[in-house]
């Protein structure tokens, strides 16, 4: 109550609230004006030209919401005690300038020269670092990847060098009571080692240990790379055949720096979704306001 009753005062008492500094939102008791969100905005199609192709109005709409955002984090982030030094905010800038093949302090005379706030710029380098801070102490830390969730988007991004030890069984189509015996087979078949001791002469086991490339059946191969270390597939016909398939290894030709850009992905993917989470909680406990501009 004591929040909204603050708004309508300084609204009240803002004499210049209808010229560059009309207000537009309030976040607690900090403001966004109509001028800090034009340099926002201006900023943003500089950075992003793509920009300028969403409709003017939804643009303003996610530019501003992006500044309340960035309110309500920074505010939580104070209440936590993180507050990035100059020195790491220089630090970011001369990143930026390397990556782009600046010299020192040319970014910041570029961004001026375009009529850009060099001021508005560093504050939201700083926002930046604050939001990763954030993320690290209270997100990051809790993220856990197994290795099996890296082992599913390896093979769903379908590698070149595939490494499988498999079993397959197979009879004739066209016979009835071998089929039969067959899927009785493949209803009692859990592991690799179930067909280890098959002897049937209607029966035909197959051990397969080679690059999944180099598998004969295009059916065969398509229901083993998809499958994962221990799965049992459906029986399915291929090359006049029915057959089923258990994979007892799979192997990815990687390094250890591929694989962890694998990691990577589904850590950072985790980040966001918690990320989003973790933002609509916070603005849950926010007094926030946005007026007609």
């Amino acid at each position: 109550m004591k929040q909204i009753i603050f708004a309508i005062l300084f609204l009240l008492s803002c004499n210049t609230c209808f010229a560059d500094n009309q207000i537009v939102a309030i976040v607690d008791k900090e403001i966004i004006t109509k001028n800090d969100l034009d340099e926002r905005v201006k900023a943003t199609l500089e950075s992003n030209p793509d920009a300028s192709k969403v409709r003017e109005g939804e643009l303003l709409s996610n530019v501003l919401n992006s500044m309340i955002n960035e309110k309500v984090f920074v505010q939580e982030a104070q209440r936590l005690g993180i507050d990035p030094s100059k020195k790491e905010i220089e630090s970011v800038v001369r990143n930026i300038e390397t990556s782009k093949g600046m010299k020192k302090g040319e970014l910041l005379k570029d961004l001026s020269s375009k009529g850009l706030s060099t001021e508005a710029f560093l504050g939201q380098l700083k926002t930046n670092i604050i939001w990763d801070s954030l993320l690290s102490q209270v997100i990051s830390g809790k993220i856990e990847v197994s290795n099996q969730e890296v082992l599913n988007l390896i093979s769903n991004s379908k590698p070149e060098k595939v490494y499988i030890d498999a079993y397959i069984a197979s009879v004739d189509t066209k016979n009835k009571l071998d089929y039969q015996s067959l899927k009785n087979i493949r209803n009692n078949t859990k592991y690799c080692s179930s067909l280890d001791h098959i002897n049937s002469k209607e029966i035909r086991i197959d051990k397969v240990t080679s690059n999944l490339q180099e598998i004969k059946g295009l059916k065969t191969k398509k229901i083993i790379s998809d499958m994962q270390k221990g799965e049992v597939s459906p029986i399915y016909d291929d090359m006049g055949r029915s057959k089923f398939a258990v994979v007892c290894n799979k192997k990815y030709d990687m390094n250890t720096t591929e694989m962890s850009a694998f990691d990577n992905m589904i850590r950072q993917q985790k980040i966001s979704v918690q990320a989003d989470y973790y933002m609509q909680n916070l603005k849950k406990k926010k007094f926030i306001e946005i007026y007609d501009f």
